[in-house]
């Protein structure tokens, strides 16, 4: 893109949506325009609308003609009933016109009119609460998001609203964190007139049986409780509709007393149904705590909390006017960070924000802005300036990432030996085995399919799998790249992994089988016998071959050795790939293995804390040997001719 298409790219995206929640403007949900003298044209949810006499108030479009043909006197009283009951149907106009909040850098208090970040929390509630669903979500959030407050509102929405003995939680850090938060309730509830309340007083907020940790809203008997990670006991019985965990990146295992173990239970006392929220969210604080491995289950679909990522451009207040705009080009399109702001360009931030960004960059290493303003939740949760895969390389290969066409296991007719490769078939009986793209059978081309075995240290639950990756180089042939096509992960026993690594590989035409064999040197006495015993039923394995300097003996070693001296060339070898965009990813896993691949204090390469690295392991080494390989190229099948004698009789 030029600076003019920049431009006015930029002027589109500055336009906002109207949104106007006491009208239903863009509101929430499914809405229908109409007119009602009383209130003017408004946006009402079509839920709202089946109400058989709203529905007639409609059809009039007066609430005072209405009540003339009903026969009704007290016309005032059902312009409240008819605000009462749209609050119940409507949860933004009720926010607009009940929850009163403290709002920063205004003197007074206010109406709250949810911003972008605390709409899209709000919304994702929405979303299970009026499916049916459990409301189950865990939100990273950045500065200035205002999430405590949406989260609070929603529930105080609920409590004076919708149900009764509706049960609420909030749980912080420590104490002093969860009674805030139980503030921001007190204040809405507290300040709702009486008008709108069952019996037309205002609402009482009382300690319940003495209790300073928890207090019931009397008229509908729900009660507000906090309680601590440091101080636990008020949540073990506790009998909650929604709980609200709150700054959880803080909480820390203290002896006898760990993050797991509180909301075990938490959500032991919470049933898996409808109109129950459960909610943890937080400022990031680094990886390998409780919070950052809740997010990553839950990315990776292995939890069933609903991820949401609040990013730093989404909040107005980070933003600054262009006073010189080619200074700002300058550095947009060939300063030293013109990679990572341009970056910024294409997730959605202005150029405003991106000139905010620069701005910040002068007062802050880069990585410590990252961490305080992420973009996204991988910058939200590094902890040092170290990773050693560049984010928009990452970025890239992420965006190649596809659901596999296979998901299964691969059988031979033994698990082991000589008939390990014979009768090899696909089942699909497991997850172990992910192929995107099918061997190619039709065409028959050397040096085509590379497979990596990185053996795993362990079957433990934290540690490292065994990895068997499946390269296709095919592409190379026409200057392309190589691309993933097959992926085996999971924890098995040496010997059963490398035959299984043989099976992969006679599957994919006799591919060359590279095995990283550091775990299997430390086999004393048996790993001799076990490549020997490979070796005997597939030979074509990766060799490294070393000529002795004295001697001038040549010797060949299976498998590859992963050491303080190959580790930085595979590593640096991968870092060039990713920039230069020399292959395809199809696993999203891998690429968030590259987010929390960091260069150690001490100079090695390794995973962040209770993070893992197999998978990046096998691209580099991948990537790395298939540069020693011979280019890809069709085998053409050859013909004898023989000499004819052509006569006339041939004739």
């Amino acid at each position: 893109m030029i600076k003019d298409q920049y431009l006015k790219e930029n002027e589109l995206r500055k336009v906002e949506e109207v949104y106007d929640p006491k009208s239903g403007l863009n509101a929430y949900g499914e809405r229908k325009k109409v007119q009602i003298a009383e209130f003017g044209t408004l946006y009402l949810p079509v839920s709202f609308l089946k109400i058989g006499w709203i529905k007639k108030i409609v059809r009039i479009g007066s609430i005072e003609k209405y009540c003339e043909k009903a026969g009704i006197i007290d016309y005032q009283k059902v312009i409240i009933l008819f605000i009462k009951e749209r609050f119940i149907y409507d949860c933004e106009y009720w926010l607009c016109t009940q929850a009163t909040i403290k709002i920063k850098s205004r003197p007074k208090d206010d109406f709250l009119i949810a911003s972008k970040t605390q709409k899209e929390v709000l919304y994702s509630i929405l979303d299970d609460w009026y499916a049916g669903n459990p409301v189950r979500i865990i939100v990273v959030k950045c500065r200035q998001a205002f999430i405590t407050t949406i989260v609070s509102a929603f529930n105080m929405w609920v409590q004076t609203c919708i149900f009764k003995q509706w049960n609420s939680l909030i749980c912080g850090d420590v104490e002093n964190q969860a009674t805030n938060v139980r503030g921001i309730q007190d204040k809405i509830a507290k300040n709702i007139p009486g008008i709108f309340t069952d019996n037309g007083s205002k609402f009482e907020i009382l300690p319940f049986e003495g209790s300073n940790k928890t207090r019931v809203i009397t008229q509908r008997d729900c009660k507000l409780s906090t309680g601590s990670m440091q101080k636990p006991d008020n949540v073990r019985a506790a009998d909650n509709s929604s709980s609200h965990c709150t700054e959880v990146g803080l909480w820390k295992t203290t002896l006898g007393k760990t993050p797991e173990d509180l909301i075990q239970a938490i959500r032991g006392g919470m049933d898996d149904v409808a109109h129950t929220v459960f909610i943890l969210e937080s400022s990031p604080k680094g990886t390998g705590n409780y919070f950052y491995n809740q997010w990553i289950e839950a990315k990776t679909g292995r939890s069933d909390l609903k991820t949401v990522f609040l990013p730093w451009f989404w909040v107005p207040r980070y933003s600054s006017e262009i006073k010189n705009k080619k200074e700002f080009f300058d550095i947009f399109l060939n300063g030293e960070n013109r990679e990572y702001l341009q970056y910024l360009w294409t997730v959605g931030a202005t150029l405003e924000q991106i000139n905010w960004y620069i701005n910040k960059l002068k007062s802050m290493e880069h990585w410590r802005v990252q961490s305080e303003f992420p973009s996204n939740d991988v910058e939200a949760f590094q902890s040092t300036g170290n990773r050693v895969f560049s984010m928009p390389s990452v970025e890239r290969r992420r965006k190649e990432c596809v659901e596999p066409c296979f998901i299964g296991d691969i059988h031979g007719g033994v698990s082991k030996g000589h008939g390990a490769l014979e009768n090899i078939s696909l089942e699909k009986i497991n997850d172990f085995l992910k192929i995107w793209c099918y061997p190619d059978k039709d065409e028959d081309v050397s040096d085509r399919y590379e497979v990596v075995i990185d053996i795993g240290k362990g079957k433990s639950k934290n540690a490292d799998s065994s990895v068997i990756t499946v390269f296709d180089r095919y592409e190379l042939m026409f200057g392309g790249r190589i691309e993933v096509v097959a992926e085996w992960k999971g924890k098995i026993d040496v010997d059963l992994l490398v035959w299984k690594g043989a099976q992969i590989a006679t599957l994919y035409n006799n591919a060359l089988l590279v095995i990283e064999k550091n775990t299997i040197d430390t086999m004393v006495d048996y790993s001799g016998v076990l490549l020997s015993e490979l070796n005997g039923a597939y030979t074509n394995l990766y060799r490294k071959v070393s000529v002795d300097k004295l001697s001038n003996i040549t010797t060949e070693v299976i498998g590859f050795h992963t050491n303080t001296s190959t580790k930085p060339l595979i590593i640096e070898n991968m870092q060039g790939a990713l920039r230069d965009d020399l292959y395809y990813e199809r696993n999203k896993d891998a690429c968030v293995e590259m987010d929390t691949y960091e260069l150690k204090e001490n100079g090695s390469f390794g995973a962040a804390d209770k993070c893992h690295d197999d998978l990046v392991i096998t691209r580099a080494i991948g990537l790395y040997v298939s540069t020693k390989m011979p280019l890809p190229k069709v085998r053409v099948e050859e013909r004898v001719f023989k000499k004819k004698i052509v006569g006339m009789s041939s004739m």
